[in-house]
C-alpha cells in the first residue's frame, strides 16, 4: 500500500491553484494564468511554436544575440552566475554559455520541473566545465538561487 505524502511547498503551490483558478473562473471573462500550461508537454509545445514562421520573437532573439554575443560577454565578464527567469529550452544561452569566460555557474529557472530537469541535464553534459544548477520556480513568488559549489 502506497500512503501519499506531501509537502508544505507542495500543499501551498496547490492551494495557490486553486485559489488562480477560483478567481479566474468567477470572472465576467473567464481566465487562467498562463503557468499552468507549462508541464512537460506545454513546454515542447511551446518549443515547437516558436520555430513557427508566424512566431519572430525568437528568430529576433536569435539573430540579436548571434550579432552581439561577443559584446555581452565581454561585458559580463568572468566568473559570472548567469541567471535565466523563464530559461525554457535554454537554446538561445548555449550561445551565450560558449562565449563566457570561466562563468561561475548557470541557473535556468522554470516552472516546468520535468522539462527543466531534462533540459538541466543535456546542459550538464554539454558542458561540463560550467555548473549547472535549475531551480524550479514560479517566479512571481519568491525562491533562492543556488550558489555554485566552486565560488
Amino acid at each position: 500500500m502506497t500512503i501519499a505524502t506531501t509537502t508544505p511547498a507542495a500543499e501551498a503551490a496547490r492551494h495557490t491553484m486553486l485559489e488562480d483558478v477560483v478567481h479566474g473562473l468567477s470572472q465576467p471573462r473567464k481566465t487562467l494564468p498562463s503557468k499552468y500550461f507549462y508541464d512537460e508537454r506545454g513546454s515542447k509545445l511551446f518549443d515547437d511554436i516558436c520555430e513557427l514562421d508566424e512566431y519572430y520573437v525568437t528568430r529576433t532573439e536569435s539573430a540579436l544575440m548571434n550579432e552581439w554575443v561577443s559584446e555581452i560577454a565581454s561585458v559580463i565578464g568572468p566568473r559570472a552566475l548567469l541567471v535565466e527567469y523563464g530559461s525554457g529550452s535554454s537554446l538561445k544561452t548555449r550561445l551565450l554559455l560558449r562565449n563566457l569566460i570561466s562563468p561561475a555557474g548557470y541557473v535556468p529557472i522554470d516552472i516546468s520541473g520535468d522539462y527543466l530537469a531534462q533540459v538541466g541535464a543535456t546542459l550538464q553534459a554539454e558542458f561540463p566545465q560550467i555548473e549547472v544548477m535549475p531551480v524550479i520556480a514560479d517566479f512571481t513568488n519568491s525562491f533562492d538561487i543556488p550558489s555554485p559549489n566552486s565560488s
